[in-house]
């Protein structure tokens, strides 16, 4: 998905239609927080939480 960086509200629909974790498009908008910062352009994340899941641990026989 493209988006004019100079405008923070394609961004923000940018992001918020890319079909990735809640965790990824919170690390894109702080990163482009900070491009925003840079540049003076003015910005107010949404914000996005992560979801924490159990992490995979393989069976025994699996192991083996």
């Amino acid at each position: 998905m493209k988006a004019d960086l100079l405008n923070p509200e394609a961004v923000k629909v940018a992001i918020s239609m890319l079909p990735v974790t809640e965790g990824r498009k919170e690390n894109l908008v702080n990163a482009y927080l900070v491009f925003c910062r840079q540049h003076k352009i003015p910005f107010t994340p949404p914000r996005y939480r992560r979801v924490e899941r159990v992490p995979w641990i393989p069976l025994e026989s699996e192991v083996d």
